[in-house]
């Protein structure tokens, strides 16, 4: 078994146990949201790999039938992120999911270009971009959507409160499944191009049209920032000390990094700009 893949699980693992303690300190109803992403993260790839048999794993330590379970710890991790940093900025309850959803874009646009290259998992079939499928990024982004959909609008209705988040992963998986199914089997490679690039131009507009009050005062949280650093600087780190090192993907991977932790940054941005403040006044003080 490579020295990489077990890294890449002792990492899902350490990020796992980082959001549950972060949702803890939260509430109970965090904690088992989590718990539960970490369940749909498994059951999605398992559904997936039996519905098209589009991709398979490598020599991972912990399989649920034959889906690593640090998979599902990266999925959990992912969408738990990407919800408290849009829950942090405030912005209007409808664009949050897809907001969430494009954060996990700008970790997967990387990562799963190099994850490939590394045997973390095979594609069937050599796709565009940087030989991974279209249809991968749209999975990604109604994964995400799906799931942070449900729970925004399930969280507080007073009927579904102990079991919303399982509600919630069954209404998504059924979603996926259909979505994916539509993609596979009734569409074209052009229309596909259309979809993604129509997906992300129109998520993009909503989000700046609905925004809402953008807060940036919030404390500054080691949780939201460890995330996606610690996915981007590992794969980023493997691309740069590989033999199948590629400029472009360098650049992007590069981007990507610098994006994401932009955006996982933002709801702190004013707090820390004062804090910097602070800190200068005091130091000319002592001088």
């Amino acid at each position: 078994m490579q020295f990489s893949l077990i890294i890449f699980e002792i990492l899902m693992a350490a990020l796992f146990i980082i959001c549950i303690l972060h949702a803890r300190r939260r509430g109970k109803q965090y904690v088992i949201e989590l718990v539960v992403a970490v369940i749909y993260g498994v059951l999605l790839e398992v559904l997936t790999m039996i519905q098209f048999r589009y991709y398979t794993y490598g020599d991972f330590l912990i399989k649920i039938f034959d889906a690593p379970l640090a998979i599902g710890f990266g999925w959990a991790a992912i969408i738990y992120t990407a919800m408290v940093t849009v829950d942090k900025l405030d912005t209007a309850q409808k664009t949050r999911p897809f907001m969430a959803a494009l954060l996990a874009l700008n970790i997967d646009l990387s990562m799963d270009a190099i994850a490939i290259r590394e045997g973390f998992w095979t594609w069937g079939e050599n796709g565009m971009w940087f030989g991974v499928p279209l249809g991968n990024f749209f999975a990604w982004f109604i994964v995400v959507f799906g799931f942070s959909y449900f729970i925004y609008k399930l969280r507080y209705v007073r009927e579904f409160r102990n079991f919303y988040p399982f509600l919630s992963m069954v209404l998504s998986l059924v979603v996926l499944i259909v979505l994916d199914s539509i993609w596979v089997y009734y569409l074209t490679q052009p229309v596909h191009i259309v979809i993604l690039i129509g997906m992300l131009f129109f998520s993009t507009c909503y989000i700046y049209l609905n925004k809402g009050s953008f807060k940036k005062d919030n404390k500054f949280d080691w949780m939201n920032f460890s995330v996606p650093l610690v996915f981007h600087s590992f794969f980023l780190t493997l691309l740069l000390i590989r033999e199948y090192r590629i400029v472009p993907l360098v650049l992007i991977s590069s981007l990507m990094l610098i994006t994401g932790l932009y955006v996982h940054l933002l709801p702190s941005f004013n707090a820390m700009r004062d804090r910097i403040r602070l800190d200068r006044i005091q130091l000319r003080a002592i001088r």
